[in-house]
């Protein structure tokens, strides 16, 4: 599910992959990709979940001027292409895939929250920032991530807390495991 809530940030490119994927290695040798947003909070750098890149291989299969290439191909030789493509070729807009998102959700009878509020593409950063806190992220480091303030965090999601780490609360088990 991390994933394809990755992929949701993917499909909100303004760009082309050239400007927004790259890989970033750290002291001990580890290798993320980053992804490069630019959001309603300026632009910014966002490490994507590590099982991102097999779905971003099988998008990347799709499109036939890709398809010979590996991700790691694409990315290190900066090519000015877009992944997100319709089977005719035409870039996928964020208009349209927030449509496709709709009629999935209507298919599925899912349109609709345990809230009763409406779901949508956007809906799957919150069901990241709820996995996140639930699995124990530190509050600052997923703000940062996301591209939003830790009050704003804790006015969605502290409400949460008590039901998602009820035995952390309880004392059955740690943080940690």
């Amino acid at each position: 599910m991390m994933a394809e809530i990755s992929i949701y940030r993917l499909c909100t490119f303004r760009g082309s992959l050239r400007k927004n994927l790259e890989y970033f290695i750290d002291k001990d040798g580890q290798r993320y990709l980053v992804i490069n947003v630019d959001g309603k909070r300026g632009k910014r750098e966002a490490i994507a979940r590590q099982n991102t890149t097999d779905y971003l291989e099988r998008l990347k299969d799709l499109n036939p001027t890709l398809e010979k290439l590996t991700l790691d191909q694409i990315i290190d030789k900066r090519i000015n292409t877009y992944l997100f493509l319709s089977k005719s070729g035409k870039r996928i807009t964020s208009d349209g895939l927030r449509g496709s998102f709709r009629q999935l959700l209507r298919e599925l009878d899912f349109e609709t929250g345990a809230d009763g509020r409406g779901r949508s593409l956007y809906s799957l950063r919150h069901t990241y920032a709820t996995f996140a806190l639930r699995d124990g992220r530190d509050i600052h480091k997923l703000a940062l991530q996301m591209g939003t303030s830790v009050k704003m965090l804790e006015q969605f999601y502290s409400k949460l807390s008590p039901r998602m780490n009820a035995a952390e609360h309880a004392g059955i088990r740690s943080k940690q495991g």
